[in-house]
């Protein structure tokens, strides 16, 4: 029950090769923050959101209660709030105890509702010290380009956010 209230997508778990440490890291994290936050860096199909999805159930195993979004519907969320006056879509963000975000970066920017919403919401979660685990196929030196350094130091920020790096190929074409 509480893993679909939580979003997480539904996929078969197993080890994938050669991200062992990985996986054992991100264990750790659910049951230990070391930092408040990580983002997942890497090229397309290098596991990052299978990553994001063993956290997810990771930290439900250990009684913490995360909700996952894709950055769509984290932009759906915003249009809701903005739109329709629906604070409970963006609330709901805010008051998580853990927001997994996945794919940032592939979003469509909406103007005055994309970048300002994401700002608030990253700003407003390191204030109340509430966590965020992002999932991004952009390096960090792109998601400054992107959302420049207001909204991206913070998400990067080396006090609070760990930055993990997936390398490989494309999992799904080989």
């Amino acid at each position: 029950m509480i893993i679909e209230m939580s979003g997480l997508p539904k996929l078969k778990m197993k080890a994938v090769k050669g991200l062992d440490e990985i996986y054992a890291n991100l264990a750790g994290y659910a049951v230990k923050y070391k930092k408040p936050n990580v983002v997942l860096t890497g090229d397309t199909g290098t596991g990052k959101t299978y990553a994001l999805t063993y956290l997810g159930t990771e930290l439900i195993e250990n009684k913490k209660f995360p909700l996952y979004t894709t950055a769509f519907g984290l932009v759906d969320r915003f249009k809701k709030f903005v739109f329709e006056r629906d604070e409970l879509a963006f609330r709901e963000l805010l008051e998580v105890e853990v927001l997994l975000i996945d794919d940032l970066g592939t979003e469509p920017r909406i103007p005055n509702i994309t970048d300002e919403n994401l700002y608030n919401l990253i700003n407003e979660r390191l204030l109340a010290k509430r966590s965020f685990v992002i999932s991004t196929n952009l390096s960090p030196a792109q998601l400054i380009d992107r959302y420049g350094e207001r909204i991206a130091g913070r998400i990067l920020a080396k006090e609070t956010t760990s930055v993990v790096k997936f390398d490989g190929k494309d999992m799904r074409l080989s």
